[in-house]
């Protein structure tokens, strides 16, 4: 199981917050463990990546992070899949219904799911606000196009949300500025 939470959460080591002991308690696992390292990733990953039907919205409405910056409330769900093209071409709709759902529910101002690449190695970001693109695409170097924009690199949503207060503050404070 220990193996399992270590993949699960380093994304296979390919997550950014992956550090030298995550490294060496795998590999010292792996000796462990009845198979092979790649393969026992992607059965993992393959069971997580089911959003078929209601799954989806349930994995959406239940893996969020609502936080309150200066004047702005940020509502932020998590999905960790595989074929991550696959999905937000499919479910493109789903995703923006259940945005506008919980937006509605937490009364947010910035709304965005982080579907994360499991096996792809990077993200896809659906935001909702065109404010929330826009702070987006300047703290992370992207582009949106209807809404969705594509990471270089994974980004894990503990990654994202204090880039977005230090930047919200940031704006704030220059606000406050007098010239």
């Amino acid at each position: 199981m220990l193996y399992a939470a270590i993949i699960s959460n380093t994304i296979n080591l390919k997550n950014s917050v992956s550090n030298k002991r995550d490294k060496k308690a795998t590999n010292y696992l792996e000796k462990i463990v009845d198979t092979p390292k790649d393969k026992f990733a992607h059965d993992m990953f393959m069971a997580k990546s089911d959003v078929s039907g209601n799954k989806l919205s349930n994995i959406l409405e239940d893996d969020i992070s609502v936080q309150k910056y200066s004047n702005k409330i940020l509502c932020v769900a998590q999905l960790e899949i595989i074929d991550i093209e696959q999905v937000i071409k499919s479910r493109k709709d789903d995703i923006k219904n259940t945005l506008e759902k919980l937006k509605d529910k937490y009364k947010t101002n910035l709304t965005f799911v982080n579907i994360i690449g499991l096996e792809e190695g990077y993200n896809i970001i659906y935001a909702l606000e065109p404010e929330t693109q826009k702070i987006l695409s300047k703290i992370l170097n992207i582009k949106f196009k209807d809404n969705i924009a594509r990471t270089k690199r994974i980004w894990m949503r503990k990654e994202i949300m204090p880039r977005i207060k230090e930047y919200k503050e940031y704006i704030e404070r220059i606000k406050n500025v007098k010239f």
